[in-house]
């Protein structure tokens, strides 16, 4: 069984270069809600991409049930915006980042739904 505590106090330097990813992607998920144009969407892709590369690292230490939002993480471009929000919150739910997410001022799914920070 993992400790999700120990990925959390084993990897503070990733977690810190994951905060402002997060809160950028998060931001752009709420954006593209808003107002869903192609430029929001690409910006919203990106931040999510750019937020996955450091996430693909926790997959070792995690539960496979667990990894494999962040494993398909990797077909982000596949996907439509809809499930990549989806996969993206959950994927973030299921590394027990909550601390960090309420740090950053979001609450699980709500941006994600298009409603206001």
């Amino acid at each position: 069984m993992i400790d999700f505590n120990k990925i959390r106090n084993g990897y503070g330097t990733e977690l810190n270069q994951l905060k402002p990813l997060l809160s950028t992607a998060y931001q752009n998920i709420h954006d593209y809600q808003l107002n869903q144009t192609i430029e929001n969407e690409m910006e919203m892709r990106a931040a999510i991409a750019e937020a996955a590369i450091i996430l693909y690292g926790f997959i070792p230490f995690i539960p496979t049930s667990k990894g494999k939002y962040i494993q398909a993480l990797k077909r982000h471009q596949e996907m439509t915006s809809f499930d990549l929000i989806i996969c993206f919150d959950q994927a973030i739910y299921e590394l027990h980042l909550w601390t960090i997410l309420k740090e950053l001022g979001i609450k699980r799914g709500k941006w994600s739904r298009g409603n206001q920070p």
